[in-house]
């Protein structure tokens, strides 16, 4: 959905000159280019791991994972009451890094991004006309919540992070009932 005061583009220009250009450089100097690009251009960067079906090692998956909490819950405050955009690809990209986050037990980094993206998140759902996001945010969370009610953790853990969840949950209904649930389960 084209923004208000910007004129709709029917076809994007030719890419041939890019081309030509491209095909003159040796292929040590595409892979440069390619790499300093995308270094500055996450949403570039996100396109190619997907498109070369690679993820970054586990030691990186947590830094990886809160760039693209920012890039999901990005949302310009004077959109705010509006139905915005906002990068749905960013939310896929956190969900499945969560479920990397699981598998590899990684727990008090993935509790501690859960608390951002739920904070983040619910600020940007508040601040749309429809909450459109809401759904996103959820599927995210989702395996966390599934996986903590298992976890090998002191249920005062589960309980409080539980607790720190509904608190900074700025709209008060995103997994609600999954999070009652847990704190349940572990009291």
């Amino acid at each position: 959905m084209p923004k208000k005061g910007l004129k709709k583009i029917d076809a994007m220009p030719s890419l041939d000159y890019l081309a030509a250009a491209l095909n003159q450089q040796s292929k040590e100097m595409l892979v440069k280019m390619i790499v300093n690009i995308a270094s500055k251009d996450r949403t570039l960067q996100r396109g190619l791991d997907d498109e070369l079906g690679i993820h970054p090692p586990d030691d990186q998956l947590t830094q990886q994972t809160r760039k693209a909490i920012a890039d999901a819950t990005y949302y310009d405050e004077r959109d705010s009451g509006t139905n915005f955009d906002y990068d749905q690809a960013a939310y896929e990209l956190v969900e499945k890094n969560f479920r990397k986050l699981v598998l590899i037990n990684a727990w008090d980094d993935l509790m501690q991004l859960s608390l951002n993206l739920m904070r983040d998140g619910s600020e940007q759902a508040e601040s749309s006309d429809e909450t459109l996001m809401t759904n996103d945010i959820e599927s995210c969370l989702a395996p966390v919540i599934e996986a903590l009610t298992d976890a090998d953790l002191p249920n005062k853990v589960v309980v409080e992070w539980c607790d720190k969840m509904e608190l900074v949950d700025k709209i008060g209904c995103i997994c609600d009932q999954e999070l009652k649930s847990l704190r349940k389960s572990r009291l």
